[in-house]
């Protein structure tokens, strides 16, 4: 049953969009659809058959013969939730977002046939700020489709059709710099995301080329959107090919534009996420730390949700600056909706696993790995999570469970199923733990550490980037000495 749209679609309602929609249905005429909408909620927490849902609602047993009414019934709920949703959404866009109005109250005037009215609320939309060129060519085109089909003398439609073409004009030159400034930066994340599922780009896009491009435009939105697709394309770059001012410029513009689109905040904190991002891919942890920290600012706890790339790679960056009671704090502001996605609660739960390696929280590494569900689980993270449980019995100096505990691992399906470019992180582990074992200390001779600069350079460490930040080696690595 959880599978049916009704029951996807009641499932990803948050608290308060579950109040007004039982609410809605508390007033409506079919007494089906309230007991229907409350048993399909309950599927979030208990199983229930068609069977015993269908008996609830309709206190008689289900049928195959009452199955396509019972179908019908479900397809209208949730026919009905949209609608109910769709609605509120409209209103509130209306009443927040002053597009929508102006133009409403201009449609009202041209219909009554208010025309000085009318063209008051056109200027008023055209001396708006607030609203975008793109919004207002759209409605001076409305306006003059409402002048042809109105009666009024020539001479004052021809007075109003040259006040709408030169709007439109003027209006016109700004949008298309918005354009095209968007087409670039869908060719740039097109470029970014190809490099991250190939590793190369598609296409060949010249950093100088599309700063002297963005640099010619006069709207500060085209500025914006031109370098922020760059920036993004070259965020993970270790090479000096795009200026850090780019980064800075890019959170300039976002808070210029705010003046005129309070909406544009939101680009502000994506901003700011970027240019701390960038710090940190170059090492820069403090640097990195100043603007997540502002970006965090921004945010209300109930946006935590929709921001959580920038908490976890802010959690991140305090780890590597050794702030591992700042990262958990941070990660714990992700609880809620953590608790309702698996994928999320596996990253918070790695990130708090780096915390406590380096803590050297034995107790609360076991814990964290005891508690999870594995089942949903890729490889790799099943990978992390045990190769954490090893070290948490070696800070225990229980060096043969670390022992046993890593070649089970390494006889295990797992190191089929692994993706070959984590091998390496096993590889290296193995050989440690394997040593501290034989020797019944965090020590390695003078020939062990021989063996390991060997297996370093066999396997090519620079090959694999993300050993620079995988904690269960790093941890390891940094807790031996050699005699």
């Amino acid at each position: 049953m959880r599978d049916l749209r009704i029951a996807r679609l009641i499932q990803a309602l948050s608290s308060a969009e579950t109040d007004f929609i039982r609410s809605q249905l508390k007033l409506n005429t079919n007494k089906s659809y309230l007991p229907l909408f409350l048993s399909f909620e309950q599927l979030k927490t208990t199983e229930l058959s068609r069977e015993e849902i269908y008996l609830r609602v309709y206190k008689k047993k289900w049928t195959s013969k009452s199955d396509a009414s019972f179908r019908t019934d479900l397809s209208r709920l949730a026919d009905f939730i949209e609608d109910i949703l769709i609605q509120e959404r409209l209103r509130i866009r209306i009443q927040n977002e002053r597009k929508w109005r102006e133009e409403e109250r201009m449609s009202l005037y041209l219909d009554l046939k208010l025309f000085k009215e009318a063209e008051q609320a056109y200027n008023d939309i055209v001396e708006n700020i607030e609203i975008t060129s793109y919004a207002k060519n759209l409605i001076s085109d409305n306006y003059a489709e409402h002048l042809v089909r109105n009666h009024m003398s020539l001479k004052e439609k021809v007075r109003l059709m040259g006040v709408i073409r030169n709007n439109f004009r003027h209006q016109s030159d700004e949008v298309i710099e918005i354009q095209q400034a968007r087409n670039w930066f869908l060719r740039c994340m097109h470029n970014y995301y190809y490099k991250q599922y190939s590793n190369k780009f598609y296409e060949n896009i010249d950093v100088t080329e599309l700063l002297e491009i963005a640099a010619g435009y006069d709207s500060l939105e085209a500025k914006y959107h031109i370098l922020n697709g760059l920036a993004y394309m070259k965020i993970d770059s270790r090479q000096d090919d795009i200026p850090m001012r780019v980064y800075e410029e890019i959170v300039e513009l976002a808070t210029q534009l705010i003046v005129s689109n309070p909406a544009f905040v939101h680009h502000k904190i994506k901003a700011l996420h970027l240019i701390g991002t960038r710090y940190s891919i170059l090492g820069d942890f403090s640097g990195g730390n100043r603007y997540f920290e502002h970006a965090i600012e921004i945010l209300s706890p109930d946006q935590y949700g929709n921001y959580k790339t920038i908490i976890l790679n802010y959690a991140t960056n305090c780890s590597k600056l050794k702030q591992f009671d700042k990262a958990l704090y941070l990660i714990q502001l992700l609880d809620v909706e953590a608790s309702a996605d698996f994928k999320l609660k596996a990253e918070c739960s790695i990130r708090s696993l780096s915390c406590y390696l380096f803590m050297e929280n034995a107790a609360a590494i076991h814990a964290l790995v005891s508690g999870q569900d594995y089942s949903l689980m890729q490889p790799h993270e099943k990978i992390y999570f045990r190769l954490s449980q090893c070290n948490a019995f070696i800070m225990e100096k229980e060096y043969e469970l670390a022992n046993v505990e890593i070649n089970n691992l390494l006889r295990s399906k797992l190191m089929q199923e692994i993706d070959v470019d984590f091998l390496p992180a096993t590889e290296l582990i193995s050989f440690m733990v394997a040593s501290v074992f034989k020797n019944g200390k965090l020590q390695l001779s003078a020939a062990q550490s021989l063996q390991l600069s060997a297996l370093k350079e066999k396997i090519n460490l620079q090959q694999y980037p993300y050993l620079q930040h995988y904690s269960p080696y790093l941890w390891l690595e940094q807790k031996l000495t050699s005699v």
